[in-house]
């Protein structure tokens, strides 16, 4: 009552617009008025990214996918005008959010975008480490594919039965192999919650986009050797096997 009472005698109260959301959407689940508390919160702090990223996320997550292509994309200009690059994580919800409604081709730029960012990122780094590489040397190197950036994209070629579905998965796939091999190469012991989340996703894409399902189970099996998976668990991972065969 008294954060009610709060919020409507003072809209531009953030920290009393901030303690009601949060209230909200840990204790009650109505996803409409959770939206109203978000953006009365917005309304409080128009330059919030944090409050701009929660807001597109909550109707992502509930179906109004135009309303979130505006949201994620007012926060990535939000963040640009304070100086702060847009995360890999922020750019891949835009994406999802554009694929989810229906602008497949603007979702694939994005993902094109971001990861010539990532090239050139690298690039940059290898000319620093070797001054003597040419420029048309460094043209030719490319950045590992950012795992989540790649799932994004196989996924979608996937849903346009596109003939570049596969070759997308194999990197998604190859890049999280290399990642893990890089780590035991360099002498480090990966750390066992990553190993385990890495099969665990990759196993998921495979059975989910992929064709070959004996490499699913190579990586469950790789997946337990850290820790069984529940009983739930691999009746999800069984009952999709069965399905795609």
């Amino acid at each position: 009552n008294a954060l009610s009472r709060a919020v409507a005698l003072d809209p531009s109260n953030r920290s009393a617009a901030a303690l009601a959301a949060g209230y909200f959407r840990m204790y009650v689940s109505d996803p409409v008025a959770e939206a109203e508390l978000l953006v009365n919160l917005l309304l409080a702090d128009l330059t919030d990214v944090s409050t701009q990223v929660a807001l597109a996320q909550h109707l992502l997550e509930n179906g109004a996918y135009a309303g979130a292509v505006r949201m994620y994309r007012l926060a990535v200009k939000t963040g640009e005008a304070n100086r702060f690059s847009p995360t890999n994580e922020l750019m891949m919800d835009l994406a999802l959010a554009l694929w989810a409604n229906g602008e497949d081709d603007k979702a694939l730029e994005q993902v094109r975008l971001r990861q010539s960012y990532a090239d050139a990122q690298f690039r940059n780094l290898l000319r620093q480490e070797n001054k003597t590489l040419t420029g048309v040397q460094l043209m030719d190197m490319f950045a590992p594919v950012e795992p989540t950036t790649g799932t994004v994209r196989a996924a979608i070629l996937a849903s346009r039965k596109d003939p570049g579905a596969k070759a997308a998965l194999n990197d998604v796939i190859e890049s999280n192999t290399q990642y893990l091999a890089n780590l035991h190469a360099t002498g480090q012991t990966p750390d066992p919650a990553l190993v385990l989340d890495t099969n665990l996703n990759m196993a998921l894409l495979q059975v989910w986009l992929g064709d070959d399902l004996d490499r699913v189970e190579q990586m469950l099996a790789e997946a337990e050797k850290i820790q069984p998976l529940s009983a739930s668990a691999r009746a999800r991972f069984d009952g999709w096997l069965a399905f795609r065969r």
